[in-house]
């Protein structure tokens, strides 16, 4: 059970899409544009280096975070198998990276 919760976890902040929210805040939508991809290679080839990189801070920071979180919710109790259950939330955060519920499964 405490591992569904860790993925949850990792879910919801996967599913920061930080492309896409550049691009909303540009006036665009980047799956339109290039490969049709929101990811950081996309970025890169439709808005350039500074935002691609932009891009990728915030893909990696939301797993981060999430792995962050979840030693911090359950370093008390389950700190035996922290690794463990930060793996998990990383494992959401790729998994809502890639298919957003929002963005009909196409990340």
């Amino acid at each position: 059970m405490i591992r569904m919760v860790c993925f949850g976890i990792g879910y919801l902040f996967g599913l920061f899409q930080t492309s896409y929210i550049i691009g909303l805040a540009h006036g665009f939508d980047i799956r339109d544009y290039g490969s049709g991809n929101a990811g950081t290679t996309n970025m890169i080839r439709t808005m350039g280096t500074k935002w691609g990189l932009i891009t990728f801070f915030g893909d990696f920071m939301k797993s981060f975070l999430a792995a962050l979180l979840v030693g911090w919710l359950f370093g008390g109790k389950y700190a035996y198998c922290i690794p463990l259950l930060r793996r998990y939330a990383g494992a959401g955060a790729v998994v809502a990276h890639d298919f957003p519920f929002y963005m009909n499964f196409k990340g």
